[in-house]
């Protein structure tokens, strides 16, 4: 995936075992993770992803993935980066939320 927009440029890349997410303001290694949790309601999913070992330079150590698929079958990806599973439970405004669009 390729973020949008001055804050979100850079990529998000998943793979089966490892995670990589780099933005001007977080610069990630490509880190193991563990799917925190997996939910989906009407027409949209969502997965949380909690890295495995995230050194300090990695700021949002929680990565929410988002595909919402709206009635006339369009397709939006939105990724959003907490610095924690608190902070994301809390809805924290210390965030970044990016719009996706999907390499192929």
């Amino acid at each position: 995936f390729e973020g949008t927009g001055r804050a979100c440029s850079g990529l998000l890349k998943i793979t089966p075992k490892r995670l990589s997410w780099k933005t001007p303001f977080s610069s990630c290694p490509t880190l193991a993770f563990t799917l925190a949790e997996r939910r989906q309601e009407d027409g949209t999913t969502r997965w949380v992803y909690r890295r495995v070992g995230a050194p300090k330079s990695c700021f949002y150590k929680l990565v929410v993935l988002k595909k919402v698929v709206s009635p006339d079958s369009s397709i939006a990806w939105n990724v959003t980066g907490f610095t924690s599973m608190q902070a994301y439970k809390a809805s924290s405004d210390i965030r970044l939320s990016c719009y996706l669009v999907k390499l192929d």
